[in-house]
């Protein structure tokens, strides 16, 4: 039985299998560098992927493999092969954005290990080139232009290299089985027969932004009066879009470009009416990054060309992308939906899924709120360090100072969410409050990250617009339905019963389960209407008593959305879910509920 686990996960059976006897939580703890309570968790997921006891537990002793069990090669896998920073920095300038933790594991590598890496990697690249890897929401990004970042991968493949020549061996290895060193000759001859002036940083972008293309593309169109393009294929055969060979003649300052072959004026002007609706359905502003307009609008007129010639992207991680970015894609399939509106043509999921990167990099660069902390510590700098230190890694908060227990005007001022604290504090809090007991135990770090986590749950349900949304008459526990399209007709007729929507409601959903299904995973689906025009706000639940199948996947729990215009929390409606979701106990318990006030006490309320 082929077993599927976390990089974590078999580093644990890895260090139990060198052990003759008994290991302690502890112990594997500190090889890993994460908390005992963390070793824990995993060895329960590991029996339970097994289905069996494989990791046993001695009372005192600590835990051994059971007797005659043999770790499979495909738990041995792990990246040893590749340079770390050259990993992290191409994965950045490839996906523009990439999950922390993700690449943690893919690395093989403890989150601390991760860190220390990404601020070496800060050191460097900042001061040579003014873009630094950013932090937000567990999610990485660079912080600067396309030119600065394509320049920081040129610089680190540059520098893994022991002689002037550039080792061409590290391309060769990531983009394997095209010949990059013959890509890499055809294009310096192109500029030494030219006399064209760059610099090597130029090049070798030019030379990455060739080969991710080819990857990305199975179908490349010959863009013909392109000199560059016709002289790449004359030389080795590949054939670029117009989209790829108009930036790279860019790059190389021919000024030879056909101005009406890149003219997007059209799906700039359709993209500001998009925009305006994006704003009024999902409160997000995109109007203002005029980098995505451009770059969408681009995007948008060759794939109303690649539409019409049966040759869209596929995008083998669309998947995944769908699972861990539900309401960014849920704003690109609202997207494809205009787009068919507006040229009767209609975008797969792989091409909703490249407009939902282009949504994605726009949405890292918004600034969200962040939970104010505050931190009472008596006992001077050498304190406050570590604790600064253990708290670093946790998202979306933000250090507001270190305050006396006296100072409670100055506390006050700052309006913090968290207040962390080494004593005793005798005087009401409006806001929460953390006793930090040992401020050496990793354990106290991931219980204020849970709290952080807690807080921004607390903010949504305040939120009297998103508490209003929730109504017992529109909560339906214990089903035992058949089909997808049976709950959603119960879903839509409960709603119109309680005057939440008129008639063609229903018509509505459906067309938007067309454009692409409302379900990304085994857990949970969320239709709703196409637009945002319910009479009221409102959202039915659904719990099945066994699973439909939706969209391939299995699914027991539903979230029906009917949205007036006048709505304006759907992005902390989808955090509010989705954190609750994320949580398994939580998502086990919800599915169990059989009254109202249960279910909204665990969705609203977590495991308290």
């Amino acid at each position: 039985m082929k077993v599927l686990l976390n990089q974590r996960q078999r580093k644990i059976l890895e260090i139990l299998s060198r052990e003759n006897g008994c290991i302690t939580s502890l112990e594997i703890s500190k090889n890993l560098s994460i908390s005992s309570k963390t070793v824990q968790n995993e060895i329960v997921a590991i029996n339970t992927k097994y289905g069996d006891y494989i990791i046993q537990s001695k009372k005192g002793r600590g835990y051994k493999l059971k007797d005659n069990f043999v770790i499979s090669s495909d738990d041995k896998q792990q990246v040893v092969s590749e340079n770390r920073k050259i990993f992290i920095v191409k994965e950045l300038v490839a996906q523009n954005v990439i999950d922390y933790y993700e690449l943690a594991d893919r690395l093989y590598i403890s989150t601390s290990s991760l860190n220390k890496d990404i601020k070496e990697l800060n050191d460097e690249i900042s001061k040579k080139f003014n873009v630094c890897i950013v932090r937000k929401k567990n999610k990485l990004y660079f912080k600067g232009d396309d030119v600065k970042k394509q320049k920081v991968i040129v610089y680190y493949l540059l520098t893994e290299s022991e002689n002037a020549d550039f080792d061409m061996s590290i391309l060769e290895s990531y983009f394997a089985p095209l010949d990059v060193k013959f890509i890499r000759n055809a294009i310096y001859e192109y500029v030494r027969e030219r006399n064209i002036v760059v610099s090597d940083f130029e090049l070798m972008a030019i030379l990455l932004h060739i080969l991710a293309a080819q990857l990305n593309q199975n179908f490349q169109e010959n863009t013909g009066d392109n000199d560059f393009s016709k002289y790449l294929f004359k030389q080795t055969g590949l054939l670029l879009s117009e989209e790829v060979a108009t930036r790279i003649e860019i790059s190389l300052k021919l000024n030879n470009i056909d101005n009406q072959s890149v003219n997007y004026q059209d799906y700039k002007c359709f993209l500001m009416e998009i925009f305006d609706e994006i704003k009024q359905i999902y409160s997000i502003n995109l109007k203002d990054d005029n980098t995505l307009m451009d770059e969408l609008s681009l995007h948008l007129k060759y794939a109303e060309r690649r539409c019409k010639a049966n040759t869209q992207l596929k995008n083998p991680l669309i998947d995944e992308f769908r699972k861990k970015y539900v309401l960014v894609y849920d704003i690109a399939a609202f997207i494809s939906s205009r787009f068919y509106e507006k040229t009767t043509l209609r975008l797969d999921i792989s091409e909703v899924g490249y407009i939902a990167m282009h949504i994605l990099g726009s949405l890292q660069k918004l600034s969200g709120e962040d939970i104010k902390i505050v931190l009472v510590n008596p006992y001077g700098k050498a304190v406050e360090k570590i604790i600064l230190n253990g708290i670093r890694d946790i998202s979306n908060v933000k250090y507001c100072g270190n305050f006396s227990f006296l100072d409670t005007k100055g506390i006050s001022e700052v309006k913090p969410d968290l207040i962390l604290t080494l004593v005793q504090l005798d005087w009401n809090n409006s806001c929460e409050v953390y006793r930090i007991e040992d401020y050496f135990n990793s354990n106290e770090y991931y219980a204020i990250e849970k709290i952080v986590k807690q807080i921004k749950v607390n903010n949504a349900y305040q939120s009297l617009a998103i508490s209003e949304c929730f109504n017992e008459n529109l909560f339906l526990p214990e089903m035992s339905l058949q089909t997808r399209d049976e709950i959603i007709d119960l879903m839509c007729k409960r709603l119109y019963e309680n005057n939440y929507v008129n008639e063609n409601f229903r018509n509505q959903v459906y067309q938007r389960e067309a454009v692409a299904p409302t379900c990304f995973s085994n857990q949970i689906a969320i239709p709703h209407s196409i637009k945002k025009d319910a009479k009221k706000s409102g959202i039915c639940i659904s719990i099945l008593k066994e699973p439909i199948l939706w969209n391939g996947y299995n699914v027991r729990l539903i979230f029906m959305f009917a949205l007036n215009k006048s709505f304006d929390q759907v992005p902390k409606l989808y955090e509010l879910i989705l954190d609750a979701i994320d949580d398994k106990t939580r998502y086990q318990k919800m599915l169990k509920c059989k009254n109202f006030k249960d279910f909204m006490s665990i969705l609203m309320k977590g495991n308290d």
